[in-house]
C-alpha cells in the first residue's frame, strides 16, 4: 500500500479559440497534463478510470497488471483553468480474475466494482468481473466473473474486445466491442446492456470504415453513460501510415434496434500538439458552475513508440 501527501499539479487552460463549440450540447476543454508526473508510482497503460463522488477518489486499471489503483482526487478552479488535487496512490490486487487476462474499464455503482477485461494471448476472448469495494484498508478485491450474452462469446479482431463499460444505477451494465467480430462483414458494433437479473438487449451501432488498405478504422474504447438511453462514446484510431491517433466523442442515443450518432468532438480541433492514445474516460468532479467534468487519460503503451506516447490527461466541461 502507497501513501503519501497530496500533490497541485497545474493544469493548462487552452485558449478559447481552442474550444468546442456544439450544437445542443457542448464540451470545452478546460484542463491538460502532458506526461503525467501525479505520483512516480502510477503504473504504464492506463486502460481505465473512474471517479467516485461518494468517496472523492479516482480508481485505475492497468491493462499490463491485476491491480486496481485509487487516490483521493479533486479539481480546483483558477482564474486560467483547472488544477488537479491528488493524493499518492493506493494499490490493490484484483483476485478470481484469469492470469492472462488484461484489464481494459472499470465502473462504480455504489460500493460494486465492475471490471471489463480481454486475454489476447492465443484466441481473443472477452470478460466481465463484478466485486465489492468493502473497505479501502483491505488489500485484495476479490470479483467474481459474469456471464457475458451469446453474442459475445465469438472471436474478436486481436486487441478489440470489450474495451468500454458503462452503468446504470441498479447494477445495469452497458457494453460494446471495440472493432466488429473477426466473422462480421460489416462496420456495425454491438451496444449491449444486461440488467441485474441477466437479461441482455443489443443495439447495431456503426462505426467509420478504414480509409485506406492496412489502416485501421475507427473503434470504441470507451464510453459513459448520461441519461436513459444516452451515452457519450470515445472512438479512436492509430493510422500507421501517419503514425498518429485520431479520436472523437460523439453522443449516441440508443432507438429500438440501432443507435444514433451525433460527433460533438474531434480531440485533434482542441489545439493540442498531438493526440495521445485516450483510452480511458470517466466523470468527474462538477465545477462551480455546476456542469460536469470528463477526464480522459491516455495509455502510454509502455512508450514503445520511442518517446512518441505519453500518459497525457485531459478535463473537459460537459454542457447539456
Amino acid at each position: 500500500m502507497i501513501s503519501g501527501k497530496n500533490a497541485l499539479i497545474p493544469a493548462v487552460l487552452v485558449l478559447a479559440s481552442h474550444c468546442a463549440s456544439l450544437h445542443a450540447q457542448s464540451l470545452t476543454i478546460v484542463g491538460m497534463k502532458d506526461d503525467w508526473d501525479l505520483d512516480p508510482d502510477l503504473p504504464c497503460c492506463i486502460s481505465g478510470m473512474e471517479w467516485s463522488e461518494r468517496d472523492q477518489k479516482l480508481y485505475f486499471v492497468s491493462d499490463q497488471n491485476h491491480k486496481i489503483y485509487y487516490a483521493d482526487f479533486k479539481l480546483a478552479e483558477v482564474e486560467t483553468g483547472c488544477t488537479v488535487v491528488m493524493s499518492r496512490l493506493h494499490e490493490n490486487a484484483l483476485q478470481g480474475v484469469d492470469p492472462a487476462i488484461n484489464p481494459e474499464a472499470v465502473r462504480l455503482d455504489g460500493q460494486t466494482v465492475f471490471v471489463s477485461a480481454e486475454r489476447g494471448d492465443v484466441q481473443l476472448e472477452s470478460f466481465l468481473y463484478k466485486g465489492l469495494l468493502e473497505s479501502n484498508s483491505k488489500e485484495t478485491v476479490s470479483l467474481s466473473r459474469l456471464d457475458l450474452p451469446v453474442s459475445f462469446q465469438g472471436t474478436y479482431f486481436k486487441n478489440s474486445g470489450i474495451e468500454a463499460l458503462a452503468v446504470e444505477a441498479g447494477h445495469k451494465l452497458w457494453f460494446i466491442n471495440e472493432r466488429p467480430f473477426s466473422n462480421s462483414d460489416d462496420y456495425k458494433l454491438l451496444l449491449t446492456s444486461v440488467d441485474s437479473q441477466g437479461r441482455a438487449n443489443s443495439f447495431a451501432y456503426e462505426i467509420e470504415p478504414p480509409d485506406a488498405p492496412r489502416e485501421e478504422g475507427f473503434g470504441v474504447s470507451e464510453m459513459l453513460y448520461v441519461r436513459d438511453n444516452v451515452f457519450l462514446m470515445l472512438e479512436r484510431r492509430f493510422s500507421s501510415r501517419e503514425k498518429k491517433v485520431y479520436a472523437r466523442i460523439f453522443r449516441a442515443e440508443v432507438g429500438s434496434a440501432s443507435v444514433a450518432k451525433q460527433e460533438l468532438l474531434k480531440l485533434e480541433d482542441l489545439g493540442l500538439d498531438k493526440v495521445d492514445n485516450f483510452e480511458a474516460m470517466c466523470w468527474g468532479p462538477k465545477l462551480a458552475s455546476g456542469h460536469r467534468t470528463i477526464l480522459l487519460m491516455a495509455d502510454d503503451n509502455r512508450d514503445w513508440n520511442r518517446g512518441q506516447q505519453r500518459t497525457g490527461f485531459l478535463i473537459l466541461k460537459f454542457m447539456e
